[in-house]
């Protein structure tokens, strides 16, 4: 990245892939210390442990920006957490001494793969700084996804350490397959990691199904609106950056903004 004779070669944007974190509703049932959790959260601390601004953006949402339909900018915790990433550790606390189920001990599960051991222990940091005790579940990469649906067991996290990135560039692609409740049984949550299965979200969900184009976008945009800011049930931290370089002597490409990727539609090989 720093050295110029690759500059005019370099591709750099922001890819769908969304980095972020679900609070398990099942074992954190009060929704005071899960506004809590989310106040606790420092995005600027985790991101700078994944690499820091080359490594993504921040984001509110694990819906893609290009898909203006159902991405909509809320707050969370009362900030822009695009542009105020840091922690707001008196909200946290005010929010946890109001909590009548006060869980101040959480299992954090992460995988134990490249920065992500980092990134989880920034989080532990600041979730410590609001008056939580954080237990550190590192766990192998290999069968995480399968581990961590596991409902009802002594060893299920309170906070999920996850991602997600959609097959296809609409709301469809990310809401239905993370937070639909009617994925899960009760032993697998699937990957409805933070275990909601709301009486309002499901309705929405019905009503969903029943239009199509915008009209289902912007639903399923309210869907996780409602998960995030209403029941403080995920908590998005960044979409990663990607960093492609293409070869010395290929020209014509461009960045695909829809499908967040490299587009060769134009590229053509120089001579």
């Amino acid at each position: 990245l720093a050295n110029p004779q690759y500059k005019s070669r370099l591709f750099h944007y922001a890819s769908t892939s969304s980095r972020y974190y679900a609070i398990n509703v099942d074992t954190v049932k009060d929704l005071n210390v899960r506004k809590a959790i989310q106040c606790a959260f420092d995005d600027k601390a985790i991101l700078l442990a994944a690499g820091g601004t080359t490594a993504g953006v921040y984001s509110n949402s694990t819906i893609p920006f290009a898909i203006k339909d159902a991405y909509r900018p809320f707050n969370i915790c009362g900030r822009d957490v695009i542009k105020h990433p840091e922690a707001q550790v008196d909200a946290a606390k005010a929010f946890l001494a109001k909590a009548t189920d006060k869980k101040t001990t959480l299992k954090l599960a992460f995988r134990d793969k490249g920065l992500e051991p980092l990134r989880a222990a920034a989080l532990q940091q600041s979730l410590q700084a609001a008056g939580f005790t954080v237990v550190m579940q590192k766990m192998p990469k290999a069968g995480y996804y399968t581990a961590i649906g596991k409902r009802g067991v002594p060893e299920e996290a309170d906070i999920i350490q996850t991602s997600w990135s959609p097959d296809w560039m609409a709301a469809s692609g990310v809401v239905y397959a993370l937070y639909d409740g009617r994925i899960m049984t009760p032993e697998d949550a699937k990957f409805n990691l933070q275990r909601d299965n709301f009486p309002d979200v499901q309705a929405m969900f019905l009503k969903s199904e029943k239009v199509s184009g915008k009209a289902q976008e912007k639903i399923l945009g309210d869907i996780e609106q409602n998960l995030i800011v209403d029941k403080a049930a995920v908590m998005p931290v960044y979409f990663e950056t990607s960093h492609n370089m293409a070869g010395s002597k290929i020209g014509g490409l461009q960045v695909d903004g829809g499908y967040a990727d490299l587009s060769v539609l134009g590229a053509y090989v120089k001579k």
